[in-house]
């Protein structure tokens, strides 16, 4: 008799689903103005869109710094061991990486 069965749920519109999402991102707050723990997502750097960019650019800086740093080493103070100074840069390399990581896991 054009009666809707009263067992029917409706599901949430694609609109609907993409305004919770946008709300669970940017943290909805309750009473108080306090974020709610479940709705705050950890930001990650690699999550970041000019990421890719960002380490693009640091490793062309450190590149050309440590090029000019053993140039300036090797004719201002005529330094004459080049392995102590390569072991020397990928130890500290080694340490800085290992802190990277524990840093932003």
């Amino acid at each position: 008799s054009g009666a809707l069965p009263t067992t029917a749920v409706s599901r949430p519109t694609k609109r609907a689903r993409a305004a919770k999402s946008t709300e669970a991102k940017a943290g909805h707050r309750g009473k108080g103005g306090k974020m709610k723990a479940e709705a705050v997502a950890e930001q990650r750097y690699s999550d970041m869109r000019c990421y890719p960019l960002m380490v693009a650019a640091a490793y062309g800086t450190v590149s050309i710094t440590i090029t000019l740093f053993n140039k300036a080493i090797f004719s201002v103070y005529n330094f004459k061991f080049p392995m102590v100074l390569f072991v020397a840069q990928m130890s500290f390399s080694l340490l800085f990486v290992q802190s990277m990581k524990y840093a932003n896991p």
